[in-house]
């Protein structure tokens, strides 16, 4: 089972999609799949919006970070359109492979000011 959360990012503070584990029963397709729909969502943060770029990646473990470059760097809300297109790429992916792929949306953490 692949496991994915995404974060999108919220006020200053950068977003994430990490994904853990492989794909049941010989699916490769599944796992290489996923890795395309990163890699694109990688690409597109960092050369169309123009936003720092982390990229982790170990075996079953795939993490990538995102957050403003600099003031010139597009807006973050951009950058979470971008992770949404990822996000329904995926769960397109888990509608069709539910045993190989699981995604969770988190929302980001607010203050609450009493």
């Amino acid at each position: 089972m692949i496991e994915i959360e995404i974060m999108p990012a919220f006020r200053s503070d950068g977003g994430y999609l990490m994904a853990r584990g492989h794909a049941v029963n010989g699916h490769e397709l599944v796992c290489n799949a996923v890795t395309v729909i990163e890699d694109c969502l990688a690409a597109n943060l960092a050369n169309t919006w123009h936003l720092r770029v982390r990229r982790t990646t170990e075996k079953g473990r795939y993490e990538l970070r995102w957050n403003k470059a600099d003031r010139k760097g597009a807006g973050l809300r951009r950058a979470n359109d971008a992770a949404g297109f990822a996000y329904t790429g995926l769960k397109a992916l888990a509608a069709q492979y539910p045993e190989d792929v699981h995604v969770t949306w988190k929302q980001p953490f607010t203050e609450r000011r009493d």
